[in-house]
C-alpha cells in the first residue's frame, strides 16, 4: 500500500525563498502520495494535524524549525493514537537542532528523499506539566537562564538566524539572577542555588549548542542537568557548552531520569523546543517509542 503523506509547511520558517514552491519542486519525481498544506499560525497547524489523522494519514512531514516540529508532535500526542505515527523532518528553521543527531540534511532539498525511504526509528517524547497545562516535546525543555534567553531571542529580527540565540544569551546573562531550586528525580534530589535546569531528550539547542552530548532519543531517559555556576563563571562555562565539553565541570550536575519535579524559590520561565510556555513549578516525564522518525 502506498504511503500517504501530509506535508505541513510553516511559511514563516527560514529566512529566504518560497518554502511552498521549494517543497513542491522537491517532491516532484519522488513518486509520493503527498498532500502539501500551508497552515498559518498555531491554531491552523494543530487543525491540519487533526484533519490529517482523521482522514487516515498517519505519515506527517514537517517543513519548519524545532518549534514547528514540537507543535505538531504535541498535537499528535493529544490524539492518543492506537499506533505510533510516522514523522519526517524537512529542516527550514533558524535552529533546526532536533535533526542534528540523525545527520538529516539542513535543507528541504537535502532531506526530502527520506519520505521515499523505509527506515523508521522509534523515538521518545517528553512531557511537562504546570499551571499552564501539559505539553509534549521532542528535543530540549529547560527553565532559568536559557529559557530567559529564548524569550529574549524571540524579540530579535529573524534575519539574524542562529546568531540571535547567542546574542540573546549574552544580553540576558548580566541581568539574570540565580535562585534556590529543588529538583526531584528518580535517582536523587538536587537542592541549592542554580542558574538553570534542563531536561534533554535530544542533544542540541540554540542553533548548534551541544547541551546534552550523551542524550539519546531512543533510550526512554531524560538527560537532566543543573548548572549552579555564578554569572561570572558562566562566561567560561558556556563556550564549553557550545562544544559539549561541560559535563565534567564541577558546576554542572547531571542526572539521568524518567521523571522530574522542579520547584524554584523565584518563578523561572520554562521553555520547550524554543517556545516559552509558562513559569515554574513544573513536573515532567518521558514516554518511550511514542513516534517513528523517518530517516
Amino acid at each position: 500500500m502506498t504511503e500517504q503523506w501530509t506535508v505541513l509547511v510553516n511559511p514563516r520558517s527560514g529566512r529566504k525563498g518560497d518554502l511552498v514552491d521549494r517543497v513542491r519542486l522537491a517532491i516532484t519525481g519522488l513518486n509520493l502520495d503527498a498532500t502539501v498544506e500551508v497552515p498559518i499560525g498555531e491554531a491552523e497547524m494543530r487543525a491540519s494535524v487533526r484533519a490529517s489523522v482523521a482522514s487516515g494519514r498517519r505519515h506527517i512531514a514537517v517543513v519548519g524549525g524545532d518549534g514547528t516540529i514540537s507543535l505538531v508532535v504535541d498535537e499528535l500526542m493529544k490524539l492518543d493514537l492506537p499506533a505510533a505515527p510516522v514523522l519526517a523532518v524537512l529542516p527550514a528553521g533558524t535552529g533546526s537542532d532536533f535533526a542534528r543527531p540523525f545527520a538529516i540534511a539542513q535543507s528541504i532539498e537535502g532531506a526530502i528523499h527520506h519520505l521515499a525511504g523505509q527506515n523508521d526509528y522509534p523515538i521518545d517524547v517528553g512531557f511537562v506539566k504546570g499551571e499552564w497545562g501539559t505539553r509534549a516535546y521532542v528535543n530540549v525543555a529547560q527553565a532559568g537562564l536559557l529559557a530567559a534567553s529564548v524569550e529574549a531571542a524571540a524579540k530579535l529580527p529573524r534575519s539574524m538566524g542562529r546568531l540571535k540565540y547567542q546574542v540573546a544569551f549574552w544580553a540576558t546573562l548580566p541581568r539574570f539572577t540565580s535562585t534556590d531550586i529543588e529538583l526531584v528525580t528518580d535517582r536523587r534530589t538536587y537542592e541549592g542555588e542554580a542558574l538553570l535546569a534542563l531536561f534533554a531528550n535530544g542533544q542540541f539547542f540554540g542553533g548548534g549548542f551541544n547541551v546534552a552530548p550523551k542524550a539519546a532519543l531512543m533510550d526512554g531517559i531524560l538527560d537532566a542537568q543543573v548548572i549552579h555556576a555564578k554569572r561570572w563563571e558562566a562566561l567560561q562555562l558556556f563556550p564549553m557548552v557550545k562544544r559539549g565539553l561541560h559535563l565534567g565541570h564541577p558546576k554542572v550536575t547531571r542526572i539521568r531520569t524518567r521523571t522530574f519535579s522542579l520547584k524554584t524559590a523565584v518563578p523561572w520561565p520554562f521553555e520547550v523546543d524554543g517556545d516559552v510556555i509558562g513559569p515554574t513549578p513544573v513536573t515532567g516525564w518521558v514516554e518511550q517509542n511514542r513516534l517513528f522518525l523517518r530517516l
